[in-house]
């Protein structure tokens, strides 16, 4: 049995010239606003506020970097999608996010959080089409996959493995029962070794 990731918060940055120094590889964590991202990275690491989670989408505004004790860093970025704000402020985001992306030595791989229960959005698919232009890896982590019964759950994600031109099959997570926790630490593992 894999052993639950120790991880620490270490700092957010709001602008590129925050981000802090580069101390080993980092995995990102990005997906729609309301996919669930802070409550895979506390089931991942075992501590119930490691990452805030809030009830109102689009809460998350910086790039928060949490160090672990595996080996890498993960990178929690705003979710996209449903996010409220001022459109200069989703611009700002938008920015950050792609200076991080473009910029980021360290960054070995994404992890794309997508709802098993839904279809891909369009921001979903050119997030994956982005990354492959930019020559970086992604992971599909189909969330919340303790919503939808044995049969149905492998459909849906067959189904994100096809809309989304996958490589590799989607790792189904639940951050509620831990299904999927081991297969996802160890998938992360291989991505921060390269």
């Amino acid at each position: 049995m894999t052993r639950r990731i120790n991880a620490a918060w270490i700092g957010a940055a709001s602008e590129p010239e925050r981000f802090p120094p580069e101390a080993g590889p980092e995995i990102a964590l990005a997906g729609r606003s309301n996919v669930g991202k802070s409550s895979l990275l506390n089931a991942l690491c075992g501590r119930a506020a490691l990452a805030r989670v809030s009830k109102t989408p689009g809460r998350t505004r910086a790039l928060h970097f949490f160090r672990t004790d595996a080996g890498f860093t993960l990178v929690d970025f705003p979710g996209y999608g449903f996010a409220k704000g001022p459109a200069e402020d989703r611009r700002a985001w938008k920015a950050l996010i792609e200076a991080y992306l473009s910029r980021r030595p360290s960054l070995r791989a994404v992890a794309v959080l997508v709802d098993v229960r839904h279809d891909p959005s369009p921001d979903d698919r050119g997030l994956f089409d982005w990354l492959n232009s930019l020559g970086k890896p992604a992971l599909c982590v189909a969330t919340k996959s303790d919503k939808v019964g044995g049969n149905e759950r492998a459909l849906r994600l067959r189904g994100l493995k096809e809309a989304l031109l996958l490589n590799h099959e989607p790792v189904a997570f639940s951050s509620v029962s831990g299904a999927g926790r081991e297969e996802l630490t160890a998938r992360l593992k291989a991505l921060a070794r390269g």
